[in-house]
């Protein structure tokens, strides 16, 4: 398994147990490890949003539909975000 994957799962983990701040440290560790792993960036984008931290959430679903640009799931977050009135 990649340290990628293990930061992420790891990620995982913490947000199951609520320690959502840890997961979202583990989640730049993450990318930080492999900066093509998209499955980091969607949740790490999500966590942004649940937090309300929109700018930052935009910004990484932006990171994300640029290094993989037919990730329906970026561009399906990027609508949502813009629907907030965050561009």
């Amino acid at each position: 398994m990649s340290r990628a994957k293990e930061l992420y799962d790891s990620a995982l983990q913490q947000f199951k147990k609520e320690n959502t701040e840890e997961a979202i440290r583990l989640l730049h560790e993450a990318i930080r490890a492999d900066s093509h792993f998209s499955d980091a960036y969607e949740v790490l984008g999500l966590l942004y949003f649940r937090q309300k931290r929109l700018d930052e959430a935009l910004d990484i679903m932006q990171e994300l539909a640029r290094i993989e640009p037919e990730n329906i799931m970026a561009h399906t977050n990027l609508s949502h975000l813009r629907g907030q009135g965050i561009d």
